[in-house]
């Protein structure tokens, strides 16, 4: 997975490098449900929200690569706890138009995304007080420092705005390496629907 990802960000740089002018920066934000899949039980549904940027470099008439480094405030509960995290996430898309009438486009993309864990808490069932999350990979630690998995979104797109559901499944087991004794796992999801608006509909520029 790192492989891949580290080959699509070379991409992006070397072709940006030589074709800057097709790269369109859009302003973006997200509201969907989070959950986690887990070895015990599964995670139930919480509110999820982000914000951030997009940025869409074409590839061809109908095919571009795009990233969309985000913000994002996820989390899950069960009948154990409650917990609550913020991420920098970057998924990282091919998105294919196919279809077109006039300034109307319906796309869908598909790729993967990188996670890194900023802050978080979590409270366990029946506490009123939170607890401040532990991330790194040791038994002291609640939660894994980084998450990866795949990213899949499709939508329109009309005049200046893009809207369409963005769905995350995340490959990497987030309990900290040193404490998945008996094979104890959690991976995490996020649904999401989302609205870019680009940036040139603020400046007033075509």
């Amino acid at each position: 997975m790192k492989k891949i990802v580290g080959v699509i960000l070379i991409s992006i740089v070397t072709y940006s490098s030589t074709s800057a002018q097709k790269i369109t920066t859009y302003v973006a934000g997200h509201l969907g449900i989070a959950t986690a899949k887990s070895t015990s039980t599964s995670g139930n549904l919480r509110f999820s929200s982000g914000i951030g940027a997009e940025l869409s470099l074409a590839l061809a008439k109908k095919v571009n690569i795009v990233a969309r480094p985000t913000i994002n405030f996820r989390g899950y509960n069960n009948s154990s706890f409650n917990l609550k995290a913020t991420y920098f996430d970057i998924p990282l898309n091919i998105e294919i138009n196919y279809f077109n009438v006039e300034d109307l486009s319906v796309y869908f993309g598909f790729g993967v995304y990188g996670g890194l864990a900023l802050t978080g808490k979590y409270k366990n069932s029946g506490a009123s007080d939170w607890i401040k999350l532990k991330f790194g990979e040791t038994t002291a630690d609640n939660r894994s420092t980084t998450d990866f998995g795949l990213n899949f979104t499709s939508g329109l797109y009309f005049n200046k705005v893009k809207m369409g559901i963005q769905y995350q499944s995340g490959l990497k087991n987030v309990v900290p390496k040193d404490r998945q004794t008996n094979g104890a796992e959690i991976k995490l999801r996020n649904f999401s629907a989302y609205l870019a608006v680009k940036l040139s509909a603020f400046t007033g520029k075509k």
